[in-house]
């Protein structure tokens, strides 16, 4: 028999990527820093040579650009953190703060 389950409602830390707060990284919170400290191979961000923003994941080979007004997400569960669009974050998240 097949069972239906409801995911438990995760929280999550989030920051807007504006252009006015990409760089410097002086306002960035402190997770988001610290994603920016570690290694590439750990999974990491960083500038390019022209200038974009580029996230790279944990779990993941390829590489994401951020583009301006996306959500940086970090679960503090998992330590998971993800890149998601405008569009798409108002319909997964809800501010609660």
């Amino acid at each position: 028999m097949t069972k239906y389950c409801l995911k438990k409602p995760v929280v999550v830390d989030a920051f807007q990527m504006t252009i006015a707060n990409r760089l410097p990284n002086d306002n960035w919170p402190e997770w988001l820093y610290a994603i920016w400290e570690r290694d590439p191979h750990e999974g990491s961000l960083w500038v390019e040579e022209d200038g974009s923003l580029v996230l790279k994941a944990c779990d993941k080979t390829e590489v994401e650009y951020v583009e301006v007004d996306d959500w940086i997400t970090m679960d503090n569960d998992d330590g998971y953190f993800q890149i998601v669009d405008p569009q798409h974050f108002v319909n997964i998240f809800e501010l609660v703060q």
